[in-house]
């Protein structure tokens, strides 16, 4: 991942979020939003700014995961969980690690 077209930077910007989501390092993500970023996770209240996206990112519960497939991130609940994409609000089931 070293091109600078713009597939290459949001392979490489997909692909940073990804290892902080699944290091549970809610700041490291929060610094690839810019200051005035719009941000609605999988809640209907919209965030701004890295600081409430990091709070947001903090409460995720450990042992969440998350794979970017085809430009798409997913997020994955545990070892026999339900995969769906991270950006889809309708359905949320959430399973503790283990």
């Amino acid at each position: 991942m070293t091109g600078t077209g713009a597939a290459d930077v949001l392979a490489r910007l997909l692909h940073d979020w990804q290892q902080a989501f699944n290091g549970h390092d809610p700041d490291e993500i929060a610094v690839l939003f810019s200051q005035d970023a719009l941000f609605q996770g999988i809640s209907p209240q919209l965030r701004r700014g890295p600081q409430e996206i990091s709070d947001y990112y903090a409460r995720v519960t450990h042992g969440t995961t998350a794979q970017v497939v085809d430009g798409i991130p997913s997020e994955q609940h545990g070892p026999s969980s339900l995969r769906r994409p991270a950006l889809d609000d309708r359905t949320v089931q959430r399973h503790p690690p283990g």
